[in-house]
């Protein structure tokens, strides 16, 4: 009887460690379960975000366009109309620049003209020219 009590005590033992493993293993899967909840439910959560940021902007870009197209073709025409008149203005620069470096060219002519009329002659040289000047 003593050895089959022993049994009976070593099979309730070998239980109670198979309930217990049983039971933490039960717990594992619970956390588990609970965390790819938790997971899935964000994992929606941010989908749903990331479509929601999708719809807004194709709707930002159908808009760029259709409307962002007219506006372009208005800003090309005016882009156009600023460069014809700064073109314009180069034009005008260019010839008073032009005429300003033929007017400097004629004013250093003059110069050297002047000056060379001023240099002294070595028959000058002499007492009586230096006194005349």
């Amino acid at each position: 009887i003593s050895s089959t009590n022993g049994e009976i005590e070593e099979a309730q033992r070998k239980a109670e460690e198979w309930d217990r493993f049983y039971e933490s293993k039960r717990k594992e899967m619970e956390e588990f379960r609970a965390m790819s909840q938790q997971f899935e439910a964000g994992a929606r959560q941010e989908v749903q975000r990331l479509k929601a940021s999708v719809s807004q902007l194709q709707a930002a870009l159908q808009e760029l366009q259709s409307g962002g197209l007219r506006s372009d073709d208005a800003g090309i025409g005016t882009a156009e109309a600023r460069k014809a008149d700064l073109m314009a203005k180069k034009a005008k620069l260019d010839v008073s620049l032009a005429a300003a470096r033929q007017f400097r060219a004629l004013l250093r002519q003059q110069l050297q003209k002047a000056f060379a009329s001023q240099v002294v002659s070595p028959s000058e040289t002499t007492m009586e020219g230096v006194a005349n000047r």
